[in-house]
Formats: C-alpha cells, structure tokens, sequence
C-alpha cells in the first residue's frame, strides 16, 4: 500500500503540478500580447478547477502515508530538530493549490507566475542544487547532471504540459456531465410530483 501511495503521490506532484505549473507560465506569457482567447480562458479556467481537486487529493494521499508510516514505524519521523521538515513542502503545495479558490489570485499575473515557479521548483528540488553548488560549483564537476540533455529537459515539460492538459480536460468533460446528470434526475423528480 505504501508504495501504491508514494507512487501517486510522485505522479501529482511530478506530472501535474509541474506541468501545471508550466503551463499557468505558458498562459501567463500567451495573454501578455493576445487579448480575448476564450479558449485559453476557458483551458485556464478548467486548469484551475482541476489543480484545486489535485490539491485536496494530495493533502488527504500525504495524510493517509504519513498516517500508516506512523502505524508502521517506531514514530522516529516525528522527533528531532527538523521534525517539521517533511511537512513543510506538502502543506506549501496544498495552500497554493486551494488559493485557486479565490479569482483575484487567478487573475494576477505576477502571482501566478510566482505560484508556477512554487511548483516547478520545490523545496527539495531547491535544497539539492544549493547544496550541489555549495559544494562544488565548478562548471567542468556538473558530470553528473550529464544526463539531462536541453532536448531531454524540453520533451519532459512538453510532456508534463499535454498529459496536464489531457487531464483538466478529462476532469472538467466528467464534472459537466455529472451536473447534466443530476440535473436531470433533479428535473425528471419535480416532474413526477406534479399533477
């Protein structure tokens, strides 16, 4: 069970909000010189729906692993000087996932450029290339990042972007189609009541 949650957690926080993240630079850079693309608006706005349910996702995944890891463990995680370090990261990316909530944060470019960067560049992601440079930050010792390639680095995010896009969509086709749904039932009642 525990490798079923780490595995999903990975996929939210690797595949979604980073391609989410990629792609709120992408609409933020878009309307900065096109005006009235109610396709973008609308893809945003779908986007915006489907990070928010993300979030609640996340957080309740995090709470049920922290929860059988305590059940499991001797509780060790919980004690020390950095006891808080594990949640930090966690409870950054479920606050800025609910604040898509709220419309004006939605709409203020320089935020949501701030926020995409939030989930781009983690906290952990951002402790090991300090620490990576604090330590040797010679350009001819970066070997070990030899690996990824601009061309790899740039299929990935294009990647993370379709498979985000695919999802909010796929979201968004299920929720309409829910509220069609009980719409109807709630219709088709009031209809059998009248006389």
């Amino acid at each position: 069970m525990k490798d079923f949650l780490d595995l999903t957690i990975q996929v939210i926080t690797i595949d979604i909000f980073i391609g989410f993240g990629v792609v709120s630079i992408l609409y933020v850079l878009i309307t900065l010189f096109k005006k009235d693309i109610k396709f973008l608006i609308t893809l945003d706005s779908n986007a915006a729906k489907f990070i928010v349910f993300t979030g609640l996702i996340y957080f309740t995944l995090v709470t049920v692993g922290t929860i059988y890891t305590l059940t499991t463990s001797d509780g060790q995680q919980i004690h020390g000087q950095y006891w808080w370090a594990p949640w930090l990261q966690p409870l950054i990316w479920t606050v800025i996932t609910q604040l898509f909530w709220i419309r004006k944060i939605r709409e203020i470019k320089i935020l949501r450029v701030v926020i995409a960067i939030l989930f781009i560049i983690s906290f952990e992601r951002y402790v090991i290339i300090v620490t990576s440079f604090h330590r040797d930050y010679l350009p001819g010792t970066w070997a070990m990042f030899s690996f990824l390639t601009p061309k790899e680095i740039i299929l990935g995010l294009t990647t993370k972007v379709f498979v985000f896009v695919l999802l909010s969509t796929l979201y968004s086709f299920i929720t309409d189609r829910l509220k069609l749904i009980v719409s109807d039932a709630a219709h088709a009642g009031n209809n059998v009541h009248k006389p």
